[in-house]
């Protein structure tokens, strides 16, 4: 991560972005423990995302996301965690399921 900043930085799209590597670390941190991520208009204004990986056995093998228009989105964020962590979990289910 930091030879990928050190090479690239962390130009702004917009007001939200982060745009320190020590702010980018603890989002990432962040990120791991809770299992998802949230766009909150940090790569365009009026965007609200959630993503999650998809692992099997093998690690990280893809990942899944919803998006839409933060006023739409915000306020039914905790339920949208939910839907999206528990398809992620039946994707897993299913290919890991698929591996054996």
């Amino acid at each position: 991560i930091r030879s990928i900043v050190d090479h690239w930085g962390l130009p702004p799209q917009t007001d939200q972005t982060i745009r320190s590597y020590d702010e980018l670390m603890e989002e990432i941190k962040t990120i791991r423990e809770q299992d998802y991520a949230l766009n909150l208009e940090e790569s365009r204004r009026k965007l609200f995302g959630i993503g999650a990986s998809i692992t099997t056995n093998t690690g990280i093998v893809g990942s899944i996301s919803i998006s839409g228009p933060i006023r739409r989105f915000e306020n039914q964020k905790d339920e949208l965690v939910n839907n999206l962590l528990g398809s992620a979990n039946k994707i897993e289910i299913n290919l890991t399921s698929s591996e054996s």
